[in-house]
């Protein structure tokens, strides 16, 4: 399955655009997203739970934020991290990025 990243997952497009490529089915999906930001815009994607999701360790010090679907994960990375955004990219590898 190939994987897609996307920055600013949270924001109006990046959320539109995860809403697009859950209904493929066909991809992996990473979606960026600052740390200590709220999830307006992805909530749904945690069953609209108004807390946090519980974090969970990536890599090394990434956070991944599992979500309700097998094929979509959040990652909590500030994008001006560059070693940090290098290695998040090294390891998903993806076929696609999206910056938003």
């Amino acid at each position: 399955m190939d994987s897609i990243l996307i920055t600013g997952s949270n924001g109006f497009l990046g959320s539109h655009l995860i809403d697009f490529l859950l209904s493929q089915n066909d991809f992996l999906i990473y979606g960026l997203d600052r740390p200590f930001s709220s999830f307006r815009n992805v909530l749904k994607y945690f069953n609209n739970n108004t807390k946090l999701p519980k974090k969970k360790k990536f890599a090394r010090n990434k956070i991944l934020i599992p979500s309700k679907f097998n094929n979509l994960r959040f990652l909590e990375c500030d994008i001006t991290n560059r070693s940090l955004l290098e290695n998040i990219i090294t390891e998903v590898n993806p076929k696609y990025l999206f910056h938003f």
